[in-house]
């Protein structure tokens, strides 16, 4: 788990290039496995938001371009208007605090066997987890 606090810090993590290509990737399968007319996967930019009180880096796409598409077919068409500026929430990043994690996996019957932080703000837990309880 990344429990790094640092708002800016995780933006400049997150908004680099591999990631922002990966982040903007199912604009591309929408052109491609969706029924749509008009629809420009390159008019949106990958758009990392921190929410400093939730600890949460919200992954969202801006338009970068005005555009009106279609999506579906038939009567379950429907229009859509796009805006420059338009900003889209498509994933979630929680930056836990060390603490909240390990009391929630107790409560939840998880017994943390060890531990391990690298030189920043990842850790990797081991857990023993209470045997599965199977009803006949």
């Amino acid at each position: 788990m990344d429990c790094n606090q640092n708002g800016d810090e995780v933006k400049r993590l997150y908004n680099e290039p591999w990631h922002r290509v990966f982040g903007i990737n199912f604009l591309y399968r929408i052109a491609a496995e969706i029924p749509t007319c008009g629809f420009d996967p390159d008019g949106f930019e990958y758009h990392p938001v921190w929410h400093e009180h939730c600890k949460l880096l919200a992954h969202t796409v801006r338009a970068t371009q005005d555009q009106r598409f279609t999506m579906g077919n038939g009567p379950s068409q429907i229009e859509v208007a796009v805006r420059k500026g338009d900003v889209f929430h498509y994933n979630n990043s929680f930056k836990y605090r060390p603490e909240l994690f390990e009391t929630s996996a107790a409560q939840a019957g998880f017994e943390v066997v060890e531990k391990w932080q690298d030189a920043g703000s990842i850790r990797l837990y081991l857990f023993r987890i209470p045997p599965l309880q199977l009803s006949a």
